[in-house]
């Protein structure tokens, strides 16, 4: 079972902590939102006296006027911090947590981490409404088409085409960073490049996006193993997506810019290698939109698609 500690929340939770805006809080609902479609378990604190007696004594928080929440903490690492000679941690599947709190006379909701400087709080309407969420919206696979901003989309990540240094550049790599502010560079400055078709991943900052996924796209020449090459950054970014918990991603049109990759060509490796990796993995629930800046590579990606309607699409 997944732990609601690394990766997605741990990333979501620090700059809620830092920021406490309702950008992250939202970036940090969804990161439990997609925690609790994958099953995920989260770690509660209960009291070592209380099970020495054959009970179970989940630590509780009262807030200021009053309200009750009980204890949960998204990694042992978090709960480290507190007096753990006291208390032992329970993991329970974060879904069953929810529905547990529920039924909890007196009982406000959860409160994630209190030991840290901005514990983050979920009432039981927002429990509810989560798990609601859940039960009338499943993820399930897809591939959409569009044309757009891929800056705007409000998405789990978008995939930036990169070049090598992560540094930024022109075109949609550029718009990326202008638009998610200096703290992209900076982490980019951290990851030490990327080689052409593999993907690094940071955090979104100023975009809608939680995260941007980096992948760099091969410069065209004609030689046949760019296709590889060009498949490759699709298929890295989504298992990367994958590890991290994602479930909707925006890729834009990679190598089809000042890379010169021909427009055709392109979407039909893009759709190919998307359609293997969603069939590959039938009951995740990945949403994956092709976005496409301009008029031509949309008719490019939409004529694809018809082909591959009418059977007509090889490998």
């Amino acid at each position: 079972m997944l732990h609601l500690s690394t990766d997605i929340i741990a990333n979501a939770y620090s700059f809620y902590v830092a920021e406490q805006n309702e950008a992250t809080l939202t970036r940090l609902l969804r990161a439990v939102s997609n925690l609790l479609r994958e099953g995920a378990d989260v770690q509660i604190p209960v009291s070592l006296a209380a099970q020495a007696e054959g009970q179970l004594a989940l630590v509780t928080h009262t807030t200021g006027d009053g309200q009750v929440f009980v204890a949960a903490f998204s990694s042992a690492e978090a709960f480290g911090t507190t007096q753990s000679d006291e208390y032992a941690l329970i993991a329970r599947p974060l879904v069953n947590y929810f529905e547990a709190v529920l039924q909890m006379d007196g009982i406000a909701g959860i409160v994630f981490n209190p030991a840290s400087p901005a514990p983050f709080t979920m009432h039981k309407k927002m429990l509810k409404e989560l798990l609601q969420q859940l039960a009338d919206h499943p993820q399930k696979n897809g591939i959409n088409v569009v044309r757009g901003d891929i800056t705007t989309f409000d998405c789990d990540a978008i995939v930036n085409a990169a070049n090598s240094t992560l540094l930024g550049g022109g075109g949609v790599d550029g718009a990326i960073h202008f638009a998610a502010g200096q703290e992209l560079l900076e982490e980019c400055k951290t990851l030490g490049g990327c080689d052409t078709g593999e993907a690094k991943i940071t955090y979104g900052y100023k975009l809608p996006s939680t995260y941007v996924i980096h992948t760099v796209g091969p410069i065209y020449d004609g030689k046949v193993s760019q296709r590889l090459d060009l498949a490759n950054c699709y298929q890295n970014s989504l298992e990367l997506a994958k590890k991290y918990h994602l479930h909707s991603i925006a890729f834009s049109a990679i190598s089809t810019g000042v890379y010169g990759y021909p427009l055709d060509e392109a979407a039909r490796i893009a759709l190919l290698t998307c359609t293997q990796w969603l069939n590959a993995n039938p009951e995740y629930g990945m949403e994956i939109t092709l976005v496409c800046f301009n008029n031509a590579v949309l008719k490019s990606y939409e004529e694809i698609i018809e082909a591959a309607k009418r059977g007509e699409l090889e490998e």
